[in-house]
């Protein structure tokens, strides 16, 4: 099993100039999920449905059955912000490794976060169900 790190559409992705055909011969057998990742934690943090719906149609639709069954879906890795602070109020994004370091979840934030957490977890495990 080859399962590649496409972060976006792997379906149609374009890289170097050339149209990848990830699904269509002997390169990738799945990829991992970051879509459905980022349209989930999206949806939970802001409570906009239209990208998760885009999202989740778009994988039903262009997503061969074989490739959906094999999905690597995450809510969060080593190559992005972790989940709960991606789900807090604190804006982590632009900042340096020396701001980064004084950032902190006050306890109020942490529990929001959590709360946004046990949503997006329900979510992930209902939609990957759902898209196999």
């Amino acid at each position: 099993v080859i399962i590649g790190e496409v972060w976006e559409d792997a379906s149609n992705k374009i890289a170097y100039g050339v149209r990848r055909k990830y699904f269509l011969g002997n390169e990738l057998d799945s990829v991992m999920n970051y879509p459905l990742k980022n349209a989930i934690l999206n949806y939970v943090k802001y409570g906009d449905c239209s990208i998760l719906s885009k999202t989740i149609g778009e994988q039903l639709d262009r997503y061969p059955s074989e490739v959906r069954n094999l999905l690597m879906n995450i809510l969060s890795t080593h190559d992005t912000v972790r989940v709960i602070c991606a789900l807090s109020d604190v804006d982590y994004y632009g900042k340096n490794k020396e701001q980064l370091s004084k950032l902190h979840l006050n306890d109020k934030i942490l529990l929001v976060a959590i709360d946004r957490l046990k949503i997006a977890t329900i979510l992930h495990k209902y939609f990957i169900f759902s898209i196999a």
